[in-house]
């Protein structure tokens, strides 16, 4: 499911921003050569970051360091992506103001680079302590469907089924009153329930006896990797 999302909705949005956002502003795109540099590595990163969601667990060690440091190279495609669509914007704060789906590609780049470097910091061991097994992790997929795919998709709507039918919505005005809740609704469930879900305490000692041996698993497989 992780590659799903990676390389198939991820790749599907992005498309259909570096198509959509120049159509609707009427300009090129900030740098061809960011937009190259974003695809080719993500093809490169994203394959292997899967096993990051499986930190502490029976998982071999080298894979589990492996999908760290991938994560941490996907900052590459996706601040390259977030950033060069952004700076496509530059300039064009009037456009923004007077379209009814330039809006959900701003918020949905957003949320792409935010969701995306997310996941990069729960690979860290660090972090990960603290969110393997909770539903940090379920959190962090919904706010890249929601925060990023959903926002592109509604953004390619309203911006391209008006060009192919040659009609304007009959009441544009409700679209950024949708825009906002989804907005508010993203904000609220991912701030609220992580104090629930941690306690304050690492979650190896909300695991209880099978959780600790499960990472004592993993901490004799790292062993038998380095012999």
């Amino acid at each position: 499911m992780h590659n799903v999302m990676g390389m198939w909705f991820t790749q599907l949005a992005l498309g259909v921003s570096y198509y959509a956002i120049p159509r609707l502003l009427g300009r090129p795109v900030y740098s061809y050569a960011l937009g190259v540099l974003g695809f080719w590595t993500n093809l490169l990163f994203y394959p292997l970051i899967g096993a990051h969601h499986f930190i502490f667990s029976p998982v071999p060690w080298w894979l589990q360091s492996t999908a760290i440091l991938f994560s941490v190279g996907m900052m590459v495609p996706v601040w390259a992506g977030t950033g060069n669509l952004l700076l496509t914007f530059k300039g064009g704060g009037g456009a923004v103001r007077r379209s009814y789906a330039l809006p959900f590609f701003v918020t949905g780049l957003i949320g792409y680079g935010l969701a995306s470097t997310q996941g990069t910091i729960e690979a860290f061991r660090t972090a990960n302590i603290y969110w393997h097994f909770t539903n940090f992790t379920v959190g962090h997929s919904h706010a890249a469907m929601y925060g990023f795919i959903a926002f592109i998709a509604w953004g390619a709507v309203y911006g391209l089924v008006p060009r192919l039918t040659g009609r304007e919505p009959r009441y544009p005005l409700l679209a950024r009153p949708g825009r906002d809740p989804d907005l508010r609704d993203l904000d609220l469930g991912g701030r609220s329930p992580p104090g629930l879900r941690v306690g304050g305490r690492p979650i190896l000692h909300r695991l209880g006896d099978r959780g600790r041996a499960d990472v004592a698993l993993a901490d004799d497989r790292r062993s038998l990797d380095g012999q």
